[in-house]
């Protein structure tokens, strides 16, 4: 039997707590599955190959899952302010709640290494500078080293493990709240090393300033993650209410996964806004000429006579001048025109010789 908590119950049960992370948990599962969704119908709309990139945020998608169902266990034990009045019933939802607290660590662990490989495989596919690729690979090698180490911290935190949520095992458990900080700030540092990486390039891009603060700000949307990592890292160290301030971290958790999903996607997407500008000029241009009676139409690009528009490649391993000159599937060289893998864009170099 349970008695309310110091606040009443809110809806089904919960506190507001509860309840807030119940509907989260829903929305980001929703909205993480739609953002998965466009982007595997952008890649088949534009005929673009799917790259390890693509997979990999597939991938994180469905850790999402399970994540947020472990949470929600958490939530319907006592992590959402229930008390119990038969000590028996306590004690066996105590065990419930801590070993799905114990989950949480390794779980966002692989949920968040897979976010940021996907985002750096997919910076790999547009950004081809020698310096770039360099600081990319360093980058996955951290990313790598941290998950290892943060794979083999969660696990061994307490040895035996069940000295973490059973009273009655003997064992013992390291400083959590030391190794917490500490991993939590590389893991922010590498988020914001992800944020800058690309930033040199986009800035030194020959195109209108808007267009590059467009393309910069998009990228930019990641910052949304280090605000909800710092904001995780101080309802852990938050001193009132323990179980409070778990329960808070673990919204906090859902709140960061769910935003680094959707920003991994956003700058995927510019086909499909493409298609839609498209689409919505095309009707506006077939309703003005019912309109006005007149036989002149206005031809809207297509993008289906393109497979990669759209799509961008920046950067130049020689280091020479680049000018985005337009979208094609051809590079024009001399006389011969030559292929493009299906993210490429057509580059013109002008060479002058005195």
């Amino acid at each position: 039997m349970t008695t309310p908590a110091s606040s009443a119950p809110y809806k089904l049960g919960l506190n507001h707590v509860g309840y807030t992370t119940l509907v989260i948990c829903i929305f980001f599962m929703a909205l993480s599955t739609l953002a998965a969704a466009l982007r595997v119908w952008t890649r088949v709309v534009k005929r673009a190959k799917f790259g390890i990139d693509d997979w990999l945020l597939i991938a994180s998608v469905v850790l999402f899952f399970p994540f947020c169902a472990n949470i929600l266990v958490g939530v319907y034990t006592i992590g959402s302010g229930q008390t119990y009045t038969d000590p028996l019933v306590l004690a066996s939802k105590s065990q419930q709640y801590f070993k799905s607290e114990y989950a949480i660590p390794p779980l966002y662990a692989i949920n968040v290494t897979t976010i940021k490989l996907s985002i750096l495989f997919f910076y790999r596919r547009i950004f081809t500078t020698d310096s770039f690729l360099r600081n990319n690979y360093i980058i996955i090698g951290i990313c790598t080293v941290w998950f290892v180490v943060a794979i083999i911290g969660d696990l061994l935190y307490c040895i035996p493990m069940a000295t973490f949520w059973n009273p009655e095992v003997k064992g013992k458990c390291f400083n959590f709240p030391l190794y917490f900080l500490v991993m939590e700030l590389v893991d922010m540092l590498l988020d914001i090393a992800i944020l800058c990486l690309p930033l040199k390039i986009i800035l030194s891009l020959h195109m209108p300033l808007s267009k590059r603060l467009g393309i910069l700000c998009i990228f930019l949307l990641g910052a949304l993650v280090v605000v909800t990592s710092a904001i995780r890292i101080g309802y852990v160290y938050k001193p009132s209410a323990s179980l409070l301030s778990l329960a808070q971290a673990s919204l906090w958790s859902v709140i960061n996964l769910g935003v680094a999903i959707l920003c991994a996607c956003l700058p995927t997407y510019k086909p499909l806004f493409g298609k839609l500008h498209t689409i919505g000029t095309s009707l506006w241009t077939n309703h003005f000429s019912a309109n006005s009676g007149s036989s002149t139409t206005k031809t809207a690009p297509d993008s289906h006579s393109n497979p990669t528009a759209y799509y961008y490649r920046m950067g130049d391993s020689n280091g020479n001048d680049i000018h985005m000159t337009g979208v094609s599937t051809q590079i024009q060289s001399g006389n011969k025109a030559q292929s493009l893998p299906s993210d490429g864009v057509r580059v013109q170099r002008d060479v002058h010789v005195s």
